[in-house]
């Protein structure tokens, strides 16, 4: 018991407390005789009568809808020029530049502004159903009937409701079908769908994954409550047989059972029902092996064009080091190593990074998938097994090192940031980053001067070049080539 220990000389005391009130119901209770609350005044806003179900469901989850895709890579071309012009400013005010950094960021200034010269946009070759993997809520609708789909709008917002997703042009046809099934299935369940008030109820979610042939992955995420094993297994072996006696192909079926509602999804694994438990999908030559968890970029078609940006600026790095008789791609955040695998062929030794263990099963497997030989993997946090990595390429004679980092919308955590600027045989360093805004703070740190925290020659921006695999949103990815500063002797 806590109530027995001393800390600092005080005697703990242990009391029970009040669980923290759910959000929504706290607001919920507070409104109830208040019609003109501010988040009343919100519902009413999303529930505008005058608008239909179809468009507000286009307004949450693809909000640039109306727009021409030429008209959106344009809005998108001017919003990523305003944030590189803000993270020009922000390194601009850093105390004590290299003057090499300092002259650079100030031709920048004159000649255009931004953090460094940025190419056009790249067009995402398909707009309408490019999403491989959406996950769909199971809630009521606005008849208060079970549905498979969207929420029209925030939780957050108390706007609860869920609508089909088959108005929306980003969802592919494939995913319709499923979420179409998995819907009627739902509706003639004894088990309710969960409520997000009461935290009662049973289906929560699908994910559904897909790839470019139609393979399908669809796994099914409950919350068990009270019921037993067996009640489970009836309840899943039915989704099953519907699945089965339907038109709807599924090439694998996966369940989670999380047992409450305050459990993290992320930690609770993954039962395999039907199929391998895999899909496949194909990167230009290359087969890849997707795992339920694993990180795939949404959009297939966009991301070779993506990968083939970041190849390009690779063979640029390697291209201006001649000098060097072996290069090595350094592949931190690498997944299940798509960039590192479809590059692989250009250098003489890969190495990837990632902190997902099953990423990295993953990425194994998919080398040898490939026949890829030339390829190592390391799973851990990046800045614990970074320096272990690069340790084991010490022995290449005059070692070239690239490095492309594709890190969460956050960006890298600062030690990550503090172990390239520390390894010197990285000469260049390639940054894709979906959120430009979120990682400006590595930005800012790759070009500081050197420093007790930040040692080794800071890095200079090169080029920008967004590319869209978001079409009908605001998101938009953008790689940076960033070359380290040659110190003068």
């Amino acid at each position: 018991m806590l109530c027995r220990f001393v800390l600092k000389g005080n005697k703990l005391s242990v009391k029970n407390a009040k669980p923290k009130a759910d959000v929504m119901a706290k607001n919920k209770r507070e409104n109830v005789d208040s019609s003109t609350s501010e988040v009343e005044n919100k519902k009413i806003k999303v529930e505008d009568e005058n608008i239909s179900m179809e468009d507000q469901l286009k307004n949450t989850v693809i909000p640039w809808w109306k727009s021409s895709y030429e008209e959106q890579l344009k809005l998108k071309q001017s919003s990523m020029f305003s944030s590189l012009l803000e993270i020009r400013k922000k390194v601009s005010a850093v105390d004590n530049l290299d003057n090499e950094v300092f002259v650079w960021l100030m031709q920048q200034k004159k000649e255009s502004g931004a953090f460094c010269p940025m190419d056009d946009i790249l067009p995402s070759p398909c707009v309408g159903g490019y999403r491989n993997k959406c996950g769909f809520t199971v809630g009521k609708n606005s008849e208060d009937q079970a549905m498979v789909g969207f929420r029209l709008g925030r939780y957050r917002d108390q706007v609860c409701n869920v609508e089909n997703p088959s108005c929306l042009i980003h969802v592919p046809d494939v995913m319709k079908q499923i979420v179409e099934c998995f819907t009627q299935y739902v509706q003639q369940s004894k088990l309710s769908v969960y409520n997000t008030h009461t935290h009662e109820g049973f289906w929560k979610q699908i994910t559904v994954r897909t790839t470019l042939e139609n393979s399908s992955m669809v796994i099914i995420t409950m919350c068990k409550q009270n019921l037993t094993d067996e009640e489970i297994q009836t309840e899943v072996r039915s989704v099953i047989d519907h699945f089965e006696t339907s038109n709807v192909k599924v090439d694998t079926m996966l369940y989670q059972g999380v047992p409450t509602h305050r459990c993290n999804s992320k930690e609770i694994s993954i039962k395999t029902l039907t199929g391998e438990g895999v899909i496949y999908e194909k990167l230009f030559d290359l087969k890849f092996r997707i795992s339920p968890d694993a990180f795939f970029q949404c959009n297939t078609k966009a991301a070779e064009v993506l990968y083939k940006c970041i190849g390009d600026l690779v063979k640029q790095a390697i291209d201006e080091t001649p000098d060097s008789k072996e290069t090595a791609l350094l592949d931190v955040c690498c997944g299940t190593g798509t960039i590192g695998l479809t590059l692989s062929s250009c250098v003489n030794r890969l190495v990837g990074v990632d902190i997902c263990e099953q990423a990295i099963i993953d990425a194994v497997k998919n080398a040898t998938l490939n026949n890829i030989t030339n390829a190592e993997f390391y799973v851990g946090k990046a800045e614990d097994v970074l320096p272990k990595a690069i340790e084991g390429l010490s022995g290449i004679n005059s070692l070239n090192l690239v490095a492309v980092v594709d890190p969460p919308r956050c960006g890298l955590h600062a030690k990550v940031i503090k172990v390239i600027r520390q390894c010197p045989a990285i000469q260049y360093l390639i940054y894709v980053s979906c959120s430009v805004d979120q990682a400006k703070t590595n930005f800012v740190d790759l070009c500081r001067p050197q420093s007790k925290r930040l040692n080794g020659p800071p890095f200079k921006p090169m080029l920008a070049q967004p590319v869209d695999l978001f079409p009908h949103t605001k998101h938009c990815e953008v790689v940076l080539l960033f070359k380290r500063i040659i110190p003068v002797v």
